[in-house]
């Protein structure tokens, strides 16, 4: 059945590659930056982005997903912006609905280039950059990331392809693939400050000096695999809390994490000054962000707002993607914890009963480290 279901989903993509979305006749020509992905894979991207829009000047069009649209229209407010639907097939109704949408889409300009930073692609993912140019879009090969779909599809990216980084240098596999991407486009090297994640301040934000004495802790990521088990986590605020009195601890996530943030408050209720604070928005996020003193948060898009906003944190990561979207930022004040294996890069395929990557992670590894994030703090104002 599964054979079946894959040949089918094949030929499916093979009938799609046959339609081409021609552009409205008075439709605007732009560049296009092809970037739908989750909102800490689209901040990496953003010192790429910035070097494309600065140095190419005006006339591009950023293609990314709705949850990180306010995010990237805060940092680029003068690039225009269309937010494209997902490809993650859930029913063959919604799988319809969201490919009728991206043809839709690609009638509303003329593509002069496109730059593609989405490195890890769906076989839908393929065919809309087909549609969007048939051949000689900028890009990677396909990153070893990538869903297991078919792979027979006509690349547009083959012509320009560059390399997939596979060694670490500065800077994680990803950003350091983006910049080969941008710097094939350029014609010209950028350095690891160019191409560097960064996020803009909020606009009434105060300075260093004037940071709350918060400690702000998102236990909580969309993969469970990723998560710090409840009772480490627990150990860990209780006894930094214990040595720290003056600090406010500050439980983050989404509403529908709301629940779980309720329970690791329960076990810290002897701490009188706790707060449950789900933001609305990313860029309260950012905000909230901004004014901690501190930040202790598992591998996820807090983890890099932080990096960017230069607040000192503890961040936990498991070996799943390890190197490709982190460990990076300041070794000073920007602490990663993990608990290393041998099995690091399985893509998180995980194949012992539970991530011991992150599950082995001790609640000294974290409470010391974050001493040392608090001492940097400090410092810095």
């Amino acid at each position: 059945m599964q054979r079946i279901r894959a040949l089918a989903y094949g030929f499916f993509l093979r009938l799609l590659l046959q339609f081409h979305p021609k552009p409205r006749r008075n439709a605007p020509t732009v560049r296009v930056i092809y970037k739908p992905d989750a909102i800490g894979d689209f901040i990496l991207s953003t010192g790429v982005i910035r070097q494309l829009v600065n140095r190419e000047g005006p006339g591009w069009l950023l293609l990314c997903s709705p949850s990180v649209k306010p995010l990237a229209e805060a940092c680029f407010p003068n690039l225009d912006i269309i937010a494209i639907p997902g490809t993650n097939i859930r029913t063959p109704c919604s799988s319809l609905h969201r490919i009728c949408l991206q043809y839709k889409i690609c009638r509303q300009f003329h593509r002069e280039d496109v730059i593609c930073l989405k490195h890890s692609r769906t076989g839908l993912e393929q065919i809309f950059l087909h549609w969007l140019k048939q051949e000689g879009c900028y890009g990677s090969v396909r990153s070893p990331l990538s869903t297991t779909e078919p792979n027979a599809l006509p690349d547009p990216i083959s012509s320009r392809s560059v390399p997939y980084v596979h060694e670490r240098a500065s800077l994680p596999l990803e950003v350091d693939t983006h910049r080969r991407v941008a710097s094939s486009y350029l014609e010209t090297p950028l350095s690891d400050e160019q191409v560097s994640p960064w996020l803009p301040p909020a606009p009434n934000s105060r300075s260093t000096s004037s940071t709350k004495k918060y400690l702000t802790v998102f236990p909580v990521t969309r993969n469970p695999l990723r998560n710090l088990p409840l009772a480490t986590m627990v150990k860990a605020l209780d006894r930094f809390l214990y040595d720290h009195p003056e600090l406010k601890l500050i439980l983050s996530g989404t509403k529908k994490e709301k629940a779980t943030l309720s329970a690791l408050q329960q076990h810290l209720q002897h701490h009188a000054d706790i707060e449950i604070r789900c933001p609305s928005s990313l860029l309260e996020v950012r905000d909230l962000i901004a004014e901690s003193l501190l930040i202790l948060s598992m591998e996820s898009a807090p983890a890099h707002m932080s990096i960017c906003l230069d607040r000192p944190g503890v961040f936990v990561i498991g070996g799943g993607h390890y190197e490709h979207f982190a460990p990076w930022g300041t070794s000073r004040h920007h602490i990663w914890v993990t608990h290393h294996m041998r099995c690091f890069g399985c893509n998180w395929h995980c194949i012992h009963k539970e991530a011991y990557c992150v599950s082995r992670v001790t609640h000294h590894q974290i409470t010391d480290s974050l001493e040392i994030a608090l001492r940097q703090g400090l410092s810095l104002g």
